[in-house]
């Protein structure tokens, strides 16, 4: 699959932490399942850590009580 010089762009500031999910969307004129889509086809990993799922995590319990 080919890609052009802004999406590249925007793969690797997205990788190294400069841009957010929705900013790269933004950016390219993708909504958000637009982006998820465009990250899978071009192998792009989600910056997603361990303490991302578990911050997530206390919120959803702290919801439930």
């Amino acid at each position: 699959m080919q890609i052009n010089a802004k999406e590249e762009a925007a793969i690797k500031a997205y990788q190294l932490g400069r841009l957010t999910h929705r900013q790269v969307g933004s950016s390219l004129g993708l909504d958000y399942w637009q982006t998820e889509s465009f990250f899978q086809k071009h192998g792009v990993q989600l910056n997603y850590s361990v303490e991302d799922l578990e911050i997530d995590r206390a919120n959803f319990l702290s919801m439930k009580d």
